[in-house]
């Protein structure tokens, strides 16, 4: 089988609507599994509804200042509230987002400008949601809910996950050093395995011209056949759009690649509903995407476009057939 039969086995073994490889990854319980139980996200998240509330009496009511030692003190409390993990799941942390500032540019900032931006944002979530929240009652459930949620922002590493558990699943094994490359063996080039890559790059001249031209992006994931390297770029695409294209975009890029190495290849895997409408392609835009794809395979026969099932194949495909006995 050639680069192109590979390729269309996408349209014929499409992605599946449900994909249970994501689920093990994302299906994360982060309260306990009844109300009458606690953990420290939601004793923090308690703790945090008492201190916007002692907020609210020490300014409203009392009406200290910025300055005053007392209100010091408990925006001091706040920001040590605000370190548990997971806590910016919570009501008052989601709330930082309606004044154009998220909870990750948040933690970046200097201490004097986090306090300086809770106290405004305090002022304005006890006038604008925490009163409506306490006559509904605040809920612990509100913390797994957006955590579910936010479960498209952790697809990458989960998808990357599922490309090792193929791998392993064949017997490869991760070398974490240089002298444990050999057949069978992968490695992590954008997550664990910077260094290892990079010698990789050196010791096996790989140009990898794909880096320069995204700001020094490392590949997904990288593995080795014999004394062939294979460096895998992955996508998970569900719905079509302006993002979605970029993407499309990127990936074939990636497999137009013509390494200096004629024992390097590239592979993109996509997988996600996405792929299923780019082969099945409809519209004009599609359609273009997918000749192109055609077109690229065919004057790079050492690179791939695989989904999850063509994936599989390849790597079985690639791996040498056990002798006859």
């Amino acid at each position: 089988m050639n680069n192109i039969d590979f390729f269309n086995l996408i349209a014929s073994h499409p992605e599946t609507l449900l994909d249970k490889a994501y689920a093990a990854a994302n299906d994360i319980l982060i309260i306990p599994t009844n109300a009458h139980q606690s953990n420290s996200l939601t004793q923090a998240n308690a703790k945090l509804i008492r201190y916007i509330s002692t907020f609210h009496t020490l300014t409203q009511d009392l009406h200290l200042t910025r300055t005053d030692t007392q209100v010091q003190n408990l925006l001091t409390e706040i920001m040590r509230v605000l370190k548990v993990k997971n806590i910016h799941f919570s009501a008052f942390c989601q709330y930082f987002m309606v004044h154009n500032l998220s909870f990750s540019i948040y933690k970046d900032l200097a201490e004097d400008d986090k306090r300086d931006f809770l106290f405004y944002v305090l002022e304005a979530y006890i006038t604008k949601r925490h009163d409506v929240y306490l006559s509904y009652g605040y809920s612990d459930i509100v913390l797994q809910t957006l955590c579910d949620n936010y479960s498209h922002k952790r697809k990458g590493m989960a998808g990357i996950r599922k490309i090792e558990q193929q791998l392993v699943g064949l017997g490869f094994s991760h070398a974490k050093k240089y002298k444990e490359l050999g057949s069978k063996t992968y490695l992590f080039p954008d997550k664990k395995d910077k260094k290892l890559f990079k010698d990789i790059l050196t010791k096996k001249n790989i140009s990898f011209v794909f880096r320069d031209a995204k700001q020094g992006k490392n590949p997904d994931i990288l593995f080795i056949v014999g004394s062939e390297i294979y460096i895998v770029e992955h996508k998970t695409m569900k719905e079509s759009g302006g993002g979605q294209d970029k993407q499309v975009v990127e990936v074939l890029d990636f497999i137009r690649q013509q390494d200096s190495n004629p024992q390097v290849h590239y592979i993109t895997y996509m997988d996600g509903i996405f792929v299923n409408k780019l082969i099945h392609a409809s519209h004009d835009k599609s359609k273009v995407q997918l000749e192109q794809a055609t077109e690229i395979l065919k004057k790079n026969p050492r690179n791939y476009f695989v989904n999850t099932f063509a994936f599989e194949k390849l790597l079985k495909h690639l791996l040498p057939k056990p002798s006859k006995k």
